[in-house]
């Protein structure tokens, strides 16, 4: 491994690593303050806090698999997720943009899956709603940082794309 993989490896791992530690504190602070309480009004309305234990995915996307099976697919999933975006840092050179991004999505994948090692389901409290009208599914900063992680690779390979030129095939 030269350098430029060693460096980018290391800030991967710092980030991620710190990443898991906040989203871990977080869900410790959710489980001593809200498990068990009406929950925390942040903004009326708009914004709460309360404790809600996800034995799912995101979005419930695998409420219809059965445990026996829904378990074991989600630590895969999530294992397999970890392991190719440190291959992927390793493997090519990164512009910091994309680096910070797979940092953000690896971070998010490790935390919710220590929670699903540790506790068995995942520590969700960030509630987000329009009074009663609508509202967001529960979730955590694991679940953010995914999100963002997601979106600024979107933006990179965006970004990226205005630096690629292809030539057509008249062009001389």
């Amino acid at each position: 491994m030269d350098r430029r993989q060693l460096r980018q490896l290391g800030v991967f791992a710092c980030l991620t690593l710190m990443l898991v530690a906040l989203d871990q504190l977080t869900k410790i602070w959710a489980i001593q303050t809200l498990q068990g309480q009406p929950g925390i009004v942040v903004i009326p309305n708009v914004w709460d806090l309360v404790y809600v234990e996800n034995p799912y995915t995101a979005f419930g996307l695998t409420r219809f698999i059965p445990e026996p099976i829904r378990i074991p697919f989600v630590v895969t999933v999530a294992t397999l997720t970890v392991v190719i975006l440190t291959w992927y840092v390793i493997k090519a050179p990164r512009r910091p943009l994309t680096l910070v991004a797979v940092s953000l999505i690896a971070a998010g994948a490790v935390g919710n899956l220590i929670d699903r090692f540790t506790r068995g389901v995942v520590v969700d409290f960030i509630y987000w709603h329009a009074g009663s009208r609508f509202s967001w599914p529960v979730f955590n900063l694991a679940d953010s940082v995914v999100t963002v992680g997601v979106i600024l690779l979107l933006l990179d390979a965006w970004f990226d794309r205005d630096e690629v030129r292809v030539e057509s095939p008249n062009s001389v």
